[in-house]
């Protein structure tokens, strides 16, 4: 056992021992702590660094992305430059063609050989008409062949000239010569752009050339568009003719084996028979004049072909601020006077003896009923109207997707005026042709694109100036002779179209309301003395049925007519004279319309 002084010493040092351990600790505390302090302190330091090189990396980014933009500025710049540099040069070859296919002989004289050409073409051309005319390209070594002769290039002394020739080229089809426009090379390798298995022939290059360049078309989209690729379209010419099926009537192209159809569509013959004055107009052709000129004008764009040139979608704005008329949209129909209210007519078109279009005629702004005052107020503004279209219409956009029963501006045929108009129906074949009815006098015609323009929607706004309405009392006769001539698209025989405009054609008429409707039903009298329709006549020569009483109600004609003689007599014997003019349906039958010639509206001509 220990003594207490070993005791004491063993105690000692394990407090001794501890104390060590204690300060130990502490070193140990104070040494990380200041390892962490120092290592703090580097981090910041570094993180000021990465934040300063951050910064210079960003103002570095900035400076490149300003050089990109510089770059790219310049770019578009020396794009525009080349652009008018190549139009410069195209311009200075405004005069000039190239001739291939001009076999070479040897001494010759290339004047005289383009003179040749022009004999065949029927142009003349004398030596005084040229700058210069060479072979283009060196001459080849002597025993050697060459594929094809030389191009023969052209500079004409007036453009008027080159016209001439480029007008002309079409009669040198299969002799192996072309005449083609002398093109800057950028324009050749744009246009001449030949595919590795397929290569266009001069003509069908010479084709697309003289029709499209320059040219306002209506391109239909065949397939959904594909970034970076071509856009698949149909083109049509302003004259409703399709581009693809022009190239493939002319033997210039062939359908791809898995193209689908082209639409296709059949034009019905018109239906409308009147006196000659609405034929379907299927061959209008392009004005001479213009943009639309004769010849081509070789300052083309780079796009090569201009689509949809000055065209805005229906119901958009023009330029001028003005809105189209849109689908949907419809003209105000014309209000007629009540039923058995009589009122001055005259006959501005027929769709079928029953069936026609009348217009107000005498009408007067001071006339009791509110209706036929409006009417003549509504005649004054159609006048002025015209007016407004005739100067507008030249310049309206281009109808760019005619759907039925959309308004339109159509230019007619006989007067080449243009009017209010509605398209009817939309047929596609060789060329696209609108059925458009001029909403105003009902007359129908068949009209090429080139003769369309879209409506401004203020023009919606005036009523319609002639109605659609119906014939009471005659109806299709049951029976007829064997092989009796119909009118085209209905079972009324043609004769009783023929004997209606007789009847109706540049003459004021009298009508009556007999019932009111979408399409009202109506008679027409020569006067308020007449008892019977004027043309009721059409029974009594078979060339319509009437009602079943129809002998009952000639009969009873016969005696009223009659009776209107001997009171008209007795008025006379009388002195009373009674109202005048056409007034309601208590206006006496004694009254006879005063005979008053007016010019039928366009339609009715004889």
């Amino acid at each position: 056992m220990p003594t207490k002084r070993e005791s004491d010493d063993i105690a000692q040092l394990v407090i001794d021992k501890l104390e060590k351990s204690s300060q130990l600790k502490k070193f140990v505390q104070d040494a990380v702590t200041e390892a962490m302090s120092a290592i703090i302190t580097r981090l910041e330091m570094q993180e000021g660094r990465i934040m300063e090189l951050e910064g210079r990396i960003k103002a570095q980014e900035s400076e490149v992305q300003l050089h990109k933009e510089a770059e790219k500025k310049s770019v578009e710049k020396m794009a525009v430059l080349e652009q008018r540099i190549d139009d410069l040069e195209q311009k200075s070859r405004s005069r000039n063609i190239r001739i291939q296919g001009v076999p070479e002989v040897k001494d010759e004289d290339p004047e005289e050989a383009v003179i040749d050409i022009g004999r065949r073409m029927g142009v003349h051309v004398t030596s005084s008409d040229f700058v210069r005319c060479h072979r283009l390209g060196p001459l080849v070594d002597k025993g050697a062949r060459r594929s094809s002769p030389r191009q023969l290039l052209v500079e004409f002394s007036s453009l008027r000239t080159r016209a001439r020739i480029m007008g002309a080229r079409s009669k040198l089809k299969g002799s192996k010569i072309f005449v083609n426009d002398d093109l800057t090379p950028t324009r050749q390798k744009l246009i001449f752009n030949k595919s590795p298995s397929k290569s266009w022939s001069a003509d069908a290059i010479s084709f697309l050339l003289e029709s499209l360049v320059e040219k306002t078309c209506l391109a239909h989209i065949r397939a959904i568009c594909v970034k970076d690729e071509p856009l698949t379209v149909e083109l049509t010419l302003p004259t409703g003719e399709s581009v693809v099926r022009l190239m493939l009537n002319k033997g210039f192209a062939e359908l791809l084996a898995d193209c689908e159809d082209l639409d296709d569509g059949t034009l019905d013959d018109a239906s409308t028979i009147t006196d000659g004055t609405s034929t379907p107009a299927f061959s209008r052709a392009m004005s001479e004049d213009g943009e639309d000129g004769a010849y081509y004008n070789p300052e083309i764009p780079r796009s090569v072909v201009n689509v949809l040139k000055g065209v805005t979608e229906a119901g958009e704005m023009e330029e001028g601020g003005a809105m189209m008329a849109a689908p949907g949209q419809a003209f105000h129909p014309t209000m007629l006077p009540d039923v058995g209210v009589y009122f001055w007519v005259t006959v501005s078109h027929l769709d079928e003896p029953d069936l026609l279009y009348i217009q107000y005629t005498q009408a007067n702004e001071d006339d009791p009923d509110p209706i036929i005052a409006q009417a003549a107020q509504h005649a004054l503004e159609s006048e002025e109207l015209v007016a407004e279209l005739a100067s507008m219409a030249p310049h309206l956009p281009f109808l760019l997707n005619p759907q039925p029963d959309m308004p339109c501006c159509a230019q007619y045929s006989v007067d080449e005026r243009w009017y209010r108009a509605e398209i009817v129906e939309v047929v596609r074949k060789d060329i696209i042709m609108c059925h458009v009815r001029f909403v105003d006098y009902g007359t129908v015609e068949w009209l090429s694109l080139n003769s369309i323009r879209q409506l401004p929607a203020q023009f919606l706004e005036l009523p319609l100036q002639c109605r659609r309405c119906r014939l009471t009392g005659i109806q299709v006769p049951a029976k007829l002779p064997p092989k009796t001539p119909l009118q085209s698209g209905t079972h009324w025989p043609a004769a009783a179209i023929k004997r209606v405009v007789d009847m109706v054609s540049n003459r004021v008429l009298v009508a009556v309301v007999e019932e009111d409707g979408p399409i009202p039903m109506i008679s027409l009298y020569e006067s308020t003395t007449q008892a019977l329709p004027i043309y009721y006549s059409l029974i009594l020569e078979g060339l319509a049925d009437g009602p079943a009483n129809s002998e009952e109600l000639l009969v009873n004609a016969a005696f009223k007519e009659v009776g209107l003689i001997l009171s008209a007599r007795e008025k006379t014997v009388t002195g009373d004279t009674g109202a005048t003019g056409v007034a309601s349906a208590d206006v006496s039958k004694g009254d006879v319309l005063p005979g008053v010639s007016k010019v039928a509206p366009s339609g009715m001509e004889e």
